[in-house]
Protein backbone atom coordinates (compact mmCIF):
# COMPACT_ATOMS: atom_id res chain seq x y z
CA UNK A 1 0.00 0.00 0.00
CA UNK A 2 2.25 2.78 -1.25
CA UNK A 3 1.79 6.50 -0.72
CA UNK A 4 2.40 8.77 -3.69
CA UNK A 5 4.85 11.56 -2.82
CA UNK A 6 5.06 14.80 -4.75
CA UNK A 7 7.94 17.25 -4.26
CA UNK A 8 8.08 20.99 -4.87
CA UNK A 9 10.73 23.55 -4.01
CA UNK A 10 9.39 24.17 -0.50
CA UNK A 11 6.83 21.49 0.26
CA UNK A 12 6.52 17.71 0.00
CA UNK A 13 3.00 16.33 -0.42
CA UNK A 14 2.15 12.73 0.48
CA UNK A 15 -0.93 11.90 -1.56
CA UNK A 16 -3.68 9.48 -0.61
CA UNK A 17 -3.53 6.68 -3.18
CA UNK A 18 -6.62 5.32 -4.87
CA UNK A 19 -7.88 1.78 -4.49
CA UNK A 20 -9.91 1.79 -1.30
CA UNK A 21 -11.64 -1.57 -0.83
CA UNK A 22 -15.48 -1.33 -0.73
CA UNK A 23 -15.31 -2.74 2.82
CA UNK A 24 -13.45 0.32 4.05
CA UNK A 25 -15.64 2.71 2.11
CA UNK A 26 -18.76 1.20 3.66
CA UNK A 27 -17.15 0.99 7.10
CA UNK A 28 -15.90 4.60 6.98
CA UNK A 29 -12.36 3.87 8.12
CA UNK A 30 -9.34 2.84 6.06
CA UNK A 31 -5.82 1.91 7.12
CA UNK A 32 -4.19 3.02 3.89
CA UNK A 33 -0.54 2.41 4.73
CA UNK A 34 1.58 0.78 7.45
CA UNK A 35 5.26 0.53 8.01
CA UNK A 36 8.30 0.46 10.21
CA UNK A 37 11.67 2.01 9.51
CA UNK A 38 14.84 3.55 10.90
CA UNK A 39 15.67 6.91 9.31
CA UNK A 40 19.04 8.60 9.71
CA UNK A 41 19.55 12.29 10.60
CA UNK A 42 19.32 14.71 7.67
CA UNK A 43 20.88 18.16 7.23
CA UNK A 44 17.33 19.51 6.92
CA UNK A 45 14.00 17.76 7.43
CA UNK A 46 11.52 18.20 4.57
CA UNK A 47 8.48 20.38 5.24
CA UNK A 48 5.40 18.46 4.15
CA UNK A 49 1.77 17.58 4.58
CA UNK A 50 -0.28 14.41 4.22
CA UNK A 51 -3.66 13.87 2.55
CA UNK A 52 -4.48 11.36 5.30
CA UNK A 53 -4.04 10.87 9.05
CA UNK A 54 -0.68 9.58 10.26
CA UNK A 55 0.36 8.02 13.55
CA UNK A 56 4.10 7.56 14.05
CA UNK A 57 5.48 5.85 17.18
CA UNK A 58 9.19 6.45 17.82
CA UNK A 59 9.95 3.55 20.14
CA UNK A 60 13.73 4.05 19.95
CA UNK A 61 16.29 6.61 18.84
CA UNK A 62 15.87 10.38 18.95
CA UNK A 63 13.76 12.78 16.97
CA UNK A 64 12.46 16.26 16.40
CA UNK A 65 9.12 17.67 15.34
CA UNK A 66 8.29 21.07 13.84
CA UNK A 67 4.65 22.11 13.93
CA UNK A 68 2.65 24.32 11.58
CA UNK A 69 3.78 27.43 13.50
CA UNK A 70 7.43 26.48 12.92
CA UNK A 71 8.04 25.60 16.57
CA UNK A 72 10.49 22.72 17.01
CA UNK A 73 10.29 20.10 19.77
CA UNK A 74 12.46 17.17 20.83
CA UNK A 75 10.96 13.66 20.60
CA UNK A 76 12.02 10.98 23.09
CA UNK A 77 11.63 7.20 22.83
CA UNK A 78 8.06 6.23 23.71
CA UNK A 79 6.55 9.34 22.18
CA UNK A 80 4.57 9.50 18.96
CA UNK A 81 3.29 12.03 16.47
CA UNK A 82 -0.29 12.35 15.24
CA UNK A 83 -0.88 14.34 12.08
CA UNK A 84 -4.17 15.22 10.37
CA UNK A 85 -4.66 15.79 6.63
CA UNK A 86 -3.16 19.02 5.25
CA UNK A 87 -1.29 19.88 8.47
CA UNK A 88 2.08 21.34 7.46
CA UNK A 89 4.92 19.95 9.57
CA UNK A 90 8.21 18.10 9.61
CA UNK A 91 9.61 15.36 11.81
CA UNK A 92 12.44 12.86 11.75
CA UNK A 93 15.78 11.91 13.25
CA UNK A 94 17.81 14.19 15.50
CA UNK A 95 21.13 13.07 17.03
CA UNK A 96 20.36 9.37 16.43
CA UNK A 97 18.15 7.42 14.04
CA UNK A 98 14.39 7.86 14.24
CA UNK A 99 13.12 4.28 14.71
CA UNK A 100 9.38 3.99 14.26
CA UNK A 101 6.26 2.00 13.61
CA UNK A 102 3.69 3.94 11.61
CA UNK A 103 0.09 3.68 10.46
CA UNK A 104 -1.67 5.98 8.00
CA UNK A 105 -5.45 6.01 7.94
CA UNK A 106 -8.39 7.88 6.51
CA UNK A 107 -12.21 8.14 6.45
CA UNK A 108 -15.28 9.69 8.10
CA UNK A 109 -14.70 7.79 11.35
CA UNK A 110 -11.23 9.36 11.61
CA UNK A 111 -12.75 12.76 10.80
CA UNK A 112 -15.19 12.31 13.69
CA UNK A 113 -12.32 11.43 16.02
CA UNK A 114 -10.58 14.63 14.91
CA UNK A 115 -13.72 16.75 15.26
CA UNK A 116 -14.15 15.71 18.89
CA UNK A 117 -10.48 16.02 19.84
CA UNK A 118 -9.66 12.31 20.10
CA UNK A 119 -7.12 12.94 17.35
CA UNK A 120 -5.14 16.17 17.51
CA UNK A 121 -1.95 17.28 15.80
CA UNK A 122 1.33 17.02 17.66
CA UNK A 123 3.39 14.92 20.05
CA UNK A 124 1.69 12.27 22.19
CA UNK A 125 2.81 9.76 24.81
CA UNK A 126 2.48 6.12 23.70
CA UNK A 127 5.10 4.27 25.76
CA UNK A 128 8.04 2.13 24.67
CA UNK A 129 5.99 -1.02 23.98
CA UNK A 130 5.35 -1.44 20.26
CA UNK A 131 1.57 -1.00 20.45
CA UNK A 132 1.17 -0.37 16.70
CA UNK A 133 2.90 -3.59 15.65
CA UNK A 134 -0.05 -6.03 16.18
CA UNK A 135 -2.30 -3.70 14.16
CA UNK A 136 0.30 -3.48 11.37
CA UNK A 137 0.40 -7.28 11.19
CA UNK A 138 -3.41 -7.52 11.05
CA UNK A 139 -3.65 -4.84 8.37
CA UNK A 140 -1.17 -6.71 6.16
CA UNK A 141 -3.71 -9.55 5.78
CA UNK A 142 -6.29 -8.68 3.07
CA UNK A 143 -8.93 -11.02 4.54
CA UNK A 144 -12.13 -9.22 5.54
CA UNK A 145 -11.96 -10.38 9.16
CA UNK A 146 -8.35 -9.22 9.49
CA UNK A 147 -9.15 -5.82 7.98
CA UNK A 148 -12.11 -5.30 10.30
CA UNK A 149 -10.06 -6.37 13.32
CA UNK A 150 -7.27 -3.98 12.32
CA UNK A 151 -9.75 -1.11 11.98
CA UNK A 152 -11.30 -1.81 15.38
CA UNK A 153 -7.91 -2.26 17.04
CA UNK A 154 -6.60 1.07 15.70
CA UNK A 155 -9.74 2.93 16.78
CA UNK A 156 -9.43 1.44 20.28
CA UNK A 157 -5.74 2.34 20.42
CA UNK A 158 -6.48 5.94 19.40
CA UNK A 159 -9.12 6.16 22.15
CA UNK A 160 -6.78 4.60 24.72
CA UNK A 161 -3.95 6.99 23.83
CA UNK A 162 -6.33 9.94 23.99
CA UNK A 163 -7.52 9.01 27.49
CA UNK A 164 -3.98 8.28 28.71
CA UNK A 165 -2.65 11.63 27.48
CA UNK A 166 -5.65 13.55 28.79
CA UNK A 167 -5.10 12.18 32.30
CA UNK A 168 -1.42 13.17 32.20
CA UNK A 169 -1.96 16.67 30.81
CA UNK A 170 -3.76 18.53 33.62
CA UNK A 171 -5.10 15.95 36.07
CA UNK A 172 -6.30 18.48 38.66
CA UNK A 173 -8.68 20.10 36.18
CA UNK A 174 -10.10 16.79 35.06
CA UNK A 175 -10.42 15.53 38.62
CA UNK A 176 -12.55 18.57 39.49
CA UNK A 177 -14.57 18.10 36.32
CA UNK A 178 -15.07 14.41 37.12
CA UNK A 179 -16.49 15.36 40.53
CA UNK A 180 -18.71 18.01 38.95
CA UNK A 181 -20.15 15.56 36.42
CA UNK A 182 -20.87 13.10 39.21
CA UNK A 183 -22.76 15.80 41.14
CA UNK A 184 -24.72 16.84 38.04
CA UNK A 185 -25.79 13.24 37.41
CA UNK A 186 -26.76 12.69 41.05
CA UNK A 187 -28.86 15.86 41.43
CA UNK A 188 -30.77 16.15 38.17
CA UNK A 189 -33.19 18.72 39.58
CA UNK A 190 -30.51 21.38 40.01
CA UNK A 191 -29.74 23.87 37.26
CA UNK A 192 -26.06 24.83 37.31
CA UNK A 193 -24.89 28.16 35.95
CA UNK A 194 -21.71 28.32 33.85
CA UNK A 195 -20.17 30.53 36.53
CA UNK A 196 -20.89 27.98 39.29
CA UNK A 197 -19.41 25.11 37.30
CA UNK A 198 -16.32 27.09 36.26
CA UNK A 199 -15.71 28.16 39.85
CA UNK A 200 -16.05 24.56 41.05
CA UNK A 201 -13.35 23.54 38.54
CA UNK A 202 -11.12 26.55 39.35
CA UNK A 203 -11.29 27.75 35.75
CA UNK A 204 -12.41 30.85 33.94
CA UNK A 205 -15.74 30.45 32.13
CA UNK A 206 -13.99 30.39 28.74
CA UNK A 207 -11.48 27.75 29.89
CA UNK A 208 -14.25 25.73 31.50
CA UNK A 209 -16.29 25.61 28.29
CA UNK A 210 -13.25 24.39 26.35
CA UNK A 211 -12.29 21.76 28.95
CA UNK A 212 -15.89 20.56 29.33
CA UNK A 213 -16.41 20.19 25.58
CA UNK A 214 -13.08 18.43 25.15
CA UNK A 215 -14.06 15.99 27.92
CA UNK A 216 -17.70 15.33 26.96
CA UNK A 217 -17.98 16.44 23.33
CA UNK A 218 -20.76 18.85 24.35
CA UNK A 219 -21.19 22.32 25.78
CA UNK A 220 -22.16 22.38 29.50
CA UNK A 221 -25.76 23.60 29.06
CA UNK A 222 -26.42 21.06 26.29
CA UNK A 223 -25.03 18.26 28.46
CA UNK A 224 -27.25 19.15 31.43
CA UNK A 225 -30.33 19.61 29.27
CA UNK A 226 -29.87 16.28 27.48
CA UNK A 227 -29.12 14.47 30.73
CA UNK A 228 -32.37 15.74 32.24
CA UNK A 229 -34.40 14.83 29.17
CA UNK A 230 -32.94 11.30 28.93
CA UNK A 231 -33.65 10.68 32.62
CA UNK A 232 -37.17 12.11 32.16
CA UNK A 233 -37.73 9.73 29.24
CA UNK A 234 -36.96 6.80 31.55
CA UNK A 235 -39.64 7.98 33.99
CA UNK A 236 -42.18 8.49 31.20
CA UNK A 237 -41.93 4.86 30.14
CA UNK A 238 -41.32 3.34 33.56
CA UNK A 239 -43.80 5.18 35.82
CA UNK A 240 -47.26 6.71 35.79
CA UNK A 241 -46.10 10.19 36.81
CA UNK A 242 -47.74 12.99 34.85
CA UNK A 243 -45.72 15.17 32.47
CA UNK A 244 -46.07 18.08 34.91
CA UNK A 245 -44.76 15.97 37.81
CA UNK A 246 -41.79 14.72 35.78
CA UNK A 247 -40.99 18.24 34.61
CA UNK A 248 -40.85 19.38 38.24
CA UNK A 249 -38.54 16.52 39.21
CA UNK A 250 -35.94 17.83 36.78
CA UNK A 251 -36.21 21.49 37.70
CA UNK A 252 -38.49 22.64 34.89
CA UNK A 253 -40.93 25.12 36.41
CA UNK A 254 -42.87 25.38 33.16
CA UNK A 255 -44.19 22.04 31.80
CA UNK A 256 -44.64 23.66 28.37
CA UNK A 257 -40.93 24.50 28.20
CA UNK A 258 -40.09 20.95 29.32
CA UNK A 259 -42.34 19.48 26.60
CA UNK A 260 -40.76 21.73 23.97
CA UNK A 261 -37.21 20.73 24.93
CA UNK A 262 -38.22 17.08 25.18
CA UNK A 263 -39.51 17.13 21.61
CA UNK A 264 -36.44 18.99 20.34
CA UNK A 265 -34.13 16.35 21.80
CA UNK A 266 -36.13 13.11 21.31
CA UNK A 267 -38.30 14.01 18.33
CA UNK A 268 -41.49 13.23 20.31
CA UNK A 269 -43.77 15.17 22.61
CA UNK A 270 -43.67 13.55 26.10
CA UNK A 271 -47.10 11.86 25.93
CA UNK A 272 -46.44 10.73 22.36
CA UNK A 273 -43.10 9.28 23.49
CA UNK A 274 -44.82 7.38 26.31
CA UNK A 275 -47.51 6.04 23.94
CA UNK A 276 -45.04 5.02 21.23
CA UNK A 277 -42.75 3.16 23.62
CA UNK A 278 -45.55 1.31 25.42
CA UNK A 279 -47.13 0.34 22.09
CA UNK A 280 -43.88 -0.86 20.51
CA UNK A 281 -42.89 -2.70 23.68
CA UNK A 282 -46.23 -4.52 23.86
CA UNK A 283 -46.00 -5.50 20.17
CA UNK A 284 -42.47 -6.89 20.60
CA UNK A 285 -43.66 -9.08 23.44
Amino acid sequence: MAIKIEHSEKLTVHHLHKGMHPLHKDYGFWICSTGGCSSAPLPELPTRYFEFYSLSHMYDGSGQFTDNKKRTYTISPGQGILISPNYIHSYGAAAKNYIEDSICFYGPVADTFYKYGIISDGIIEIGKARRLLPIIKMASDPAVDAQLNANLALQKLLLDIYHENRKKSKPEKYENLKQLLSMIREDTQKWWSIEEMAEFCNLSTAQFRRVFKRHTGMLPKDYIDRLKILKAAELLIGTNYSVEEIAGMFGYRDPFHFSKRFKQITGFAPLHYRTEFVLNNSISR
